[in-house]
């Protein structure tokens, strides 16, 4: 097992964490605990590997924490990317923060199921990632193609299909419309249309 993972460092990541009472990113967490303890000799040497290697380690760590803190004091740890932070039980941000972090009640299950960091390859994160970005590049095609139909992310199949017509009918070259806006039009609705 791990240093990061291994329960005498819950002191310091919890210790971390309430020097930050409006919350500190993964990240930052993750910079902090490395100026203390050096675990890295046990991770891979492929880039991604290690960078999931310590991700998920922290995550690991950082929800089985969670537990031990709202047991200890009824405090709610609220774990994000973007802000970790502590909230007092009574606290009426807590609710929220607890609504919002119930959602994320498979990323826990993931994180505390060990057996993801040992499976874990190069070859097995390097797939993760693409296809991480091939969905990033998806949702910004589905976005530009949303904007060039006048429409916003809200936009029902129905509203998608009758902007599209509308639009088509109005540019269509046939019809003195330009042409290179009916193409941009057609491959926007080839992105949308369900």
């Amino acid at each position: 097992m791990s240093p990061i993972t291994d329960k005498t460092t819950f002191p310091l990541i919890e210790k971390i964490i309430r020097d930050y009472p409006n919350g500190v990113s993964e990240y930052e967490l993750l910079r902090k605990i490395e100026s203390v303890q050096d675990w890295s000799e046990q991770l891979s040497s492929d880039p991604n590997l290690r960078i999931f290697q310590k991700h998920f380690l922290l995550m690991n760590a950082l929800y089985r924490l969670q537990d031990q803190i709202y047991v200890h004091s009824k405090e709610v740890l609220v774990i994000n990317p973007l802000c970790v932070r502590i909230y007092l039980g009574s606290d009426n941000e807590a609710s929220k923060a607890i609504d919002s972090d119930n959602c994320n009640a498979k990323l826990k299950e993931y994180y505390l199921d060990f057996s993801h960091f040992e499976s874990a390859s190069a070859q097995s994160v390097d797939e993760l990632l693409a296809q991480f970005w091939m969905k990033f590049q998806n949702t910004e095609k589905k976005d530009a193609a949303l904007l060039l139909l006048e429409l916003t992310s809200s936009a029902s199949e129905k509203e998608i299909k009758e902007q599209y017509k509308k639009l088509a009918h109005q540019h269509h070259p046939d019809k003195g419309g330009d042409a290179d806006r009916f193409v941009k039009i057609q491959e926007a609705w080839e992105i949308l249309k369900p």
